[in-house]
């Protein structure tokens, strides 16, 4: 979101956009702007009413700002699957409880304290710091807003702070537990490391047959091939009806004219406004561009404000000045222009023309969209014909011959979707659903219609044999038994000269002396943090024994490598001035986390205190609508 203001910043569009972050969403999530309740509500909390565009409106923000950090690609789609409607209802939820709390409590704002909070912001200052009150009522005319509006927003906004820091307010961390949190979260420790590696072990040899035995016998789990299952899978999917669906020409032209307005790119235009509130201030402007001025200088000339207006189409503007912002050549300055929100002086300083694609530019695109919404609008009567078939007791092939859905013999597939051989059985959509719904069907069953992959694919399956764990015969797995044996030994092997040498070093003798002994590959460790990070010279259980030592101490643990022997060299304390600096930022946090901690548990009990409904229906609604 940051990255998406400063690359607008200075635009008509980020001052417009900060006006709703700073005054709608902040911490709080999205709010209505000057909206009406609608008469059916996805949830009501005490006497408030969430309406559909509420929710809406707050899902589409989630999106919004999730596409800042996973790329423009990420879909309104992907975001409901993830269950972001759901929260997004949550997050209204949650605003409209604080805005009952505040209202009930009595907290009220005045609308003076409202309107010094509005002159204080940024967004309606001008270039020397002071606030501009024509340039806030040109903001909120291009917005469609009223000041009485802004003010309400404001001022329920300003009530929402109140109760949020007086639950903090008598949030205090002391320094000296701010202190201990980070000196033991600070401290570091340096080691000094033997590695005996299990492939440094003698060869133990090759196992005789009673060895392999035994230890296939030890090693059963090891050694079990999974459950399989055959299955027969039936599947209709609108990449294989849209195969089907034939689209004539005259099929394609409806389809274009449908769709007009997708392939015409309109003519946009670059403009400055001026907008003032009289027709004399106006004559000013003119006036003052006489003589090949730009309305910048202009507007800068009659001391009032010019706003650009980029990328602007004939409909985004006021019926008023449309032909007149689309007629005037490029560099002048038109008269004034009185419209419903006061009146404007324009001037076009870029245009970019506008284009339309033919049907035959189009054409590939568009057979192949007038294919897949045929074939979506198919796939659901035709799955249902494929589930009454199933009911009424045809078999599954017989059931797929009546829709020509497509019929995949599956010889075994274990739980992960595997076949014997360990690959993914390819060539089957949704595949994960199919074998969920078949690991929890019997022998022999049919399940009924399923959905697979959400408006793209239905399937059915039964199980038409079923293939218990069994241990691998030992003569299938012999290599392999022969190959773990040898690894097992020399582990054990790694292990025994470890603990040797763990003894040792307890008993005072030097690292550097036992390397050069064993064969032991001696090193001094870096100091480490508590954290074993992703680069860290010593695993995550290394690290944690490390911390539980006294100076001198020993200990050993296994690595991937083989196993380590460790002693605790250094203890590391962090610098007092790097100490005293980030105490400072822990009490801060530590209040910070103490303070959420209480915000969380008011919001449960505001719950407890104000019914809460949900209209199910109507979110389930929400969360499939395209």
């Amino acid at each position: 979101m940051l990255q998406f203001i400063r690359k607008f910043s200075g635009s008509w569009f980020s001052k417009i956009l900060f006006v709703f972050l700073i005054i709608s969403f902040g911490i709080w999530g999205v709010g209505r702007v000057g909206t009406s309740v609608s008469d059916q509500a996805v949830a009501r909390v005490g006497s408030i009413e969430i309406t559909p565009q509420d929710v809406d409106r707050a899902f589409r923000q989630q999106v919004n700002r999730l596409r800042q950090t996973m790329g423009p690609e990420f879909t309104a789609e992907q975001a409901r699957q993830m269950g972001l409607m759901r929260a997004a209802l949550q997050d209204e939820i949650q605003r409209a409880l604080i805005k009952q709390a505040t209202h009930d409590f009595g907290l009220r704002v005045s609308e003076q304290a409202a309107a010094a909070k509005i002159a204080d912001m940024p967004v309606f200052k001008d270039k020397s710091g002071q606030f501009d009150p024509l340039l806030m009522r040109a903001l909120l005319r291009q917005n469609q807003l009223t000041e009485e509006e802004i003010v309400g927003e404001v001022r329920e906004d300003m009530a929402r702070t109140e109760v949020t820091e007086a639950l903090a307010a008598g949030v205090r961390v002391p320094q000296t537990l701010a202190r201990e949190v980070v000196r033991y979260r600070g401290e570091q420790r340096g080691a000094e490391t033997l590695l005996v590696a299990d492939n440094a072990m003698p060869d133990p040899g090759t196992p005789d047959q009673a060895a392999l035995e035994a230890f296939h016998k030890e090693q059963a789990a090891r050694y079990t091939a999974p459950e399989y299952r055959a299955l027969t899978v039936v599947t209709l999917s609108t990449d294989a009806i849209a195969k089907t669906v034939e689209v004539s020409d005259e099929d394609l032209k409806k389809a274009y004219d449908a769709r007009a307005k997708e392939f015409v790119k309109p003519e946009r235009r670059d403009l400055d406004q001026v907008l003032v509130d009289t027709e004399d201030e106006a004559k000013k402007v003119v006036q003052a561009a006489a003589g090949g001025k730009s309305l910048a200088d202009a507007a800068k000339a009659a001391k009032v404000t010019m706003l650009p207006l980029e990328g602007t189409t004939k409909a985004d503007l006021p019926a008023e000045l449309q032909d007149i912002a689309f007629s005037l050549p490029q560099g002048k300055v038109s008269d004034p222009v009185h419209s419903g929100f006061g009146w404007h002086v324009i001037a076009v300083t870029k245009i970019v023309p506008g284009s339309t694609q033919t049907l035959d530019e189009v054409k590939p695109k568009l057979v192949e969209q007038v294919k897949a919404e045929r074939a979506t609008d198919q796939l659901y009567d035709l799955s249902n014909k494929l589930d009454d078939a199933i009911s009424g007791g045809a078999s599954l092939e017989e059931a797929a011959k009546k829709v020509d859905a497509t019929v995949v013999k599956i010889a075994a597939v274990d739980r992960q979707g595997k076949d014997p051989a360990g690959k993914p059985v390819a060539g089957v959509p949704a595949l994960d659903k199919v074998v969920q719904t078949a690991f929890g069907l019997a022998s022999g069953d049919t399940s009924s219609t399923t959905e697979g992959e959400r408006n793209k694919s239905y399937f059915a399956v039964r199980v038409d044999s079923v293939q218990a764990p069994a241990l691998k015969p030992l003569d299938q797995v012999k290599d392999q038994v022969a190959a773990d044996w040898k690894s097992a030994k020399r582990a054990e092997a790694a292990k025994a000269k470890a603990k040797e040498i763990e003894d040792k070093l307890k008993a005072g003798a030097a690292p550097e002396q036992l390397a050069k002994e064993t064969g032991a590959v001696y090193k001094r460790q870096p100091p480490v943090g508590r954290t074993a990070t992703k680069d860290s010279p010593l695993p995550a259980d290394i690290v944690d024994a490390l911390f539980t030592l006294k100076p001198g101490e020993v200990t050993s643990g296994a690595v991937p490598e083989g196993q380590m022997v460790v002693r605790l060299a250094a203890i590391v304390p962090m610098p007092e001035p790097l100490l005293a600096e980030r105490a400072t930022i822990a009490a801060k946090q530590l209040r910070e986390g103490v303070a959420g901690d209480l915000y969380v548990q008011f919001l449960d009990a505001l719950r407890a205190r104000y019914r809460i409904t949900e209209n199910r229906t109507l979110l389930q609604r929400l969360e499939h609508q395209e």
